[in-house]
């Protein structure tokens, strides 16, 4: 699905001078030889630094979220190794937000004749393992929830007549799927407090699109952490198994088992209720002021899907 979907930012290229400022706290810049962009990501730019007597590193440049980059650093330093995030060796804000982070190899898993579930879900039970939170919500750069947000059937529905109330949300989804949408969080809503009880770390990005794996299908890294937030578990569930992955019974049972395996738990019902948290997303897109239309396609099959 994601595949299709255009980038939403050009890529940036920037001059050798700020590349040179924000290595300079980690590696001489003399040594740089070669700069190019890597492939996937869809609003920010990471750049490939290749160097004379030195591992490669990453550079990614955050385009209009300016304390995400703080935040990553911020996350790596506290559980950067429970939950396979690349080092974050150095972060700033100026003359735009960065982070810099080791080259870490592998291939993404929808490029692998059979993506290994059941590593990817014990890598993802280490994420929901490695902090807990009194309340959920988006966590501010010194992982504190300053704001909380219920993320529950109740806060589902708040936030849909939030973004329904004005904007272009409701035009783009129609009267008829709108109605549907509102009768199905109404109805079946309230089940995801079952999930919501304990808030803990969601990547929220959670896909294999966002994955490394090494050759033997372990996952040796997960990226782009900056919607991580406190919440439920079946927000990265619900992300993880949309199409076409989470339509290979093979593929979600496994991803099942590894999670197990590694000692969370999964409630009856989870995959349902991994479909109604992954509304909170897919209603999302419709308030964007800018939304190409391909993703607006697939916005409106899935919560039509969801709501069937």
């Amino acid at each position: 699905m994601k595949d299709s979907w255009p980038r939403t930012r050009p890529i940036l290229s920037p001059h050798r001078e700020t590349v040179t400022a924000m290595l300079s706290p980690v590696v001489d810049p003399a040594r740089l030889v070669d700069v190019r962009p890597l492939p996937g990501g869809l609003s920010h730019t990471t750049l490939r630094l290749d160097f004379r007597d030195c591992p490669p590193l990453v550079l990614r440049l955050f385009q209009g979220v300016g304390e995400a980059a703080l935040f990553e650093q911020a996350l790596s330093r506290r559980c950067g190794v429970a939950i396979r995030m690349p080092e974050v060796l150095h972060a700033g804000v100026a003359p735009l937000p960065f982070t810099l982070s080791p080259f870490v190899p592998g291939v993404a898993p929808h490029r692998m004749g059979t993506p290994p579930g059941r590593e990817i879900g014990r890598a993802l039970a280490g994420i929901h393992g490695a902090l807990s939170f009194e309340r959920s919500g988006f966590l501010g750069p010194d992982l504190t929830v300053p704001h909380p947000v219920p993320l529950d059937g109740g806060g589902l529905l708040a936030f849909l007549e939030d973004i329904f109330a004005g904007g272009p949300a409701a035009d783009r989804l129609g009267p008829d799927l709108a109605a549907a949408l509102f009768a199905c969080v109404e109805h079946e809503g309230p089940a995801l407090a079952d999930w919501c009880r304990a808030p803990c770390l969601v990547h929220s990005d959670f896909n294999p699109w966002n994955l490394l794996c090494t050759e033997s299908g372990e996952v040796s890294a997960v990226l782009d952490w900056e919607f991580a937030h406190a919440g439920t578990p079946a927000t990265d569930f619900g992300n993880l198994l949309r199409p076409p992955f989470g339509d290979d019974p093979a593929f979600a049972e496994s991803v099942a088992a590894g999670y197990l395996e590694a000692g969370c738990w999964l409630p009856e019902g989870w995959r349902r209720f991994a479909e109604l948290a992954d509304l909170f997303a897919w209603a999302d897109f419709l308030r964007r002021p800018t939304l190409p239309d391909v993703v607006l396609r697939d916005a409106r099959a899935m919560i039509a899907r969801i709501t069937n």
